[in-house]
C-alpha cells in the first residue's frame, strides 16, 4: 500500500510540474504578444496623429503641409513621451 501512495504522489508531482511549465510557456508567449501589440498600436497611433495634425494645420492655415515633416515630428514626440510605456 505505501508504494502505491508513493507512486501516486510521484505521478501527481510530475503532472503538477508539467502543468506549471506549460503555464510558464503560455505566460511567456502572451507577454511577447502583448509587447508586439503595444509596438503595433504605437505605429498606428503615430499614423493617426500625423494625419490628424496635417489635416488640422491644413484647415487652420489653409495650406498643405509636408507630411514627412509631420510624421517626423510625431515620431519624435512619441519616442520622448511613450518610451516609458514600452
Amino acid at each position: 500500500m505505501p508504494t502505491q501512495k508513493k507512486k501516486l504522489d510521484h505521478d501527481i508531482e510530475e503532472k503538477k510540474q508539467k502543468f506549471s511549465s506549460e503555464i510558464e510557456r503560455e505566460l511567456t508567449d502572451i507577454e511577447k504578444e502583448i509587447k508586439s501589440f503595444k509596438k503595433n498600436s504605437i505605429s498606428n497611433i503615430n499614423k493617426i496623429a500625423a494625419e490628424t495634425a496635417a489635416e488640422i494645420i491644413k484647415q487652420t492655415v489653409d495650406t498643405e503641409v509636408n507630411k514627412s515633416n509631420v510624421v517626423a515630428i510625431v515620431e519624435d514626440i512619441t519616442k520622448r513621451k511613450l518610451s516609458k510605456y514600452l
